[in-house]
């Protein structure tokens, strides 16, 4: 049976759910980490490998749920959910 496509609009939902969840050491860390991937204009494959192993040093495994992202719809998705995280880091840490 094959996989169906996730949708990427509720995983960002969920991925974001979870990192509001975490202190804010933890999401200091994951943005530092993501903008260092970003800055040095990595492709998103990096910056999802990137994401996945930040979640998982707090027990939190996406990297099914990532990897099932249509490969069409990938780089929207990261685009979403770096914006997201940001912007939940933002307003929880004004």
């Amino acid at each position: 049976m094959e996989k169906k496509p996730i949708r990427f609009t509720e995983l960002s939902k969920e991925i974001n759910n979870e990192f509001s969840k975490l202190d804010k050491q933890s999401q200091e860390k994951i943005i530092e980490e993501l903008s260092k991937t970003l800055l040095n204009d990595a492709d998103y494959e990096t910056f999802f490998k990137q994401l996945i192993n930040n979640f998982q040093k707090h027990d939190i495994d996406f990297s099914e749920q990532i990897q099932n992202v249509d490969q069409k719809d990938r780089h929207a998705f990261y685009v979403a959910i770096a914006l997201q995280l940001q912007t939940t880091f933002k307003r929880q840490n004004k």
